[in-house]
């Protein structure tokens, strides 16, 4: 279902594929963009409604990407990087890059 594929984005468990990975990111980085957008309006609501879609897509960004690191092998701490300036954009390339890792032993 829709519903269940929405809240799955939002979920630390289970893994990503790189398809799902892009298109979180490109999601998310739509709606951080009207979110920003509309924290500069002078109504309260809109800054608000503009807070919470900035919380919601940081949410979303860091849920994909601890499942990402985890379907390419690495430790989902390394969703940590994310969060450094400079450093996660190279972090962000790279994981969307890396191919899935067989579960084989």
């Amino acid at each position: 279902m829709l519903t269940d594929n929405f809240k799955d984005n939002f979920s630390f468990s289970g893994k990503a594929a790189r398809s799902q990975y892009w298109a979180t990111l490109i999601i998310t980085l739509v709606v951080f963009v009207l979110g920003s957008a509309a924290t500069e309006s002078s109504s309260a609501i809109m800054v608000l409604v503009g807070l919470v879609a900035l919380v919601a897509t940081l949410w979303a960004v860091l849920a994909v990407t601890a499942k990402r690191c985890r379907d390419c092998g690495l430790n989902p701490w390394w969703t940590a990087a994310t969060l450094i300036p400079f450093v996660a954009a190279i972090v962000i390339v790279v994981l969307g890059c890396l191919s899935t890792q067989n579960s084989e032993g």
